[in-house]
């Protein structure tokens, strides 16, 4: 397990199989969500579930806020910025 922030590679990684699993609902494919999670591990050493399911919501989030379509099965992270603008 790892408290560090995600570095250049592990991001890319991860966005990649995002967008992959995006790609695969918007075409109507069935995917495992928990498979990708697994395969994700494998490249992203010392990642949990946790921190990996996380990061996908952060994506969700990004994706959602510059108005492109999300993965329905993973959450939308709620971003500091906007419960700050909410908070005016």
């Amino acid at each position: 397990m790892t408290s560090q922030d995600w570095n250049r590679l592990e991001v890319e990684a991860i966005v990649a199989d995002y967008l992959k699993m995006l790609s695969l609902e918007l075409a109507g494919q069935a995917f495992s969500k928990t498979a990708h999670r697994r395969a994700l591990q494998q490249k992203l050493k010392g990642r949990t579930d946790g921190s990996i399911e996380f990061k996908h919501c952060n994506i969700s989030a990004v994706m959602r806020d510059l108005g492109f379509p999300t993965v329905r099965v993973v959450s939308t992270a709620v971003q500091l910025p906007e419960l700050v603008a909410r908070s005016r």
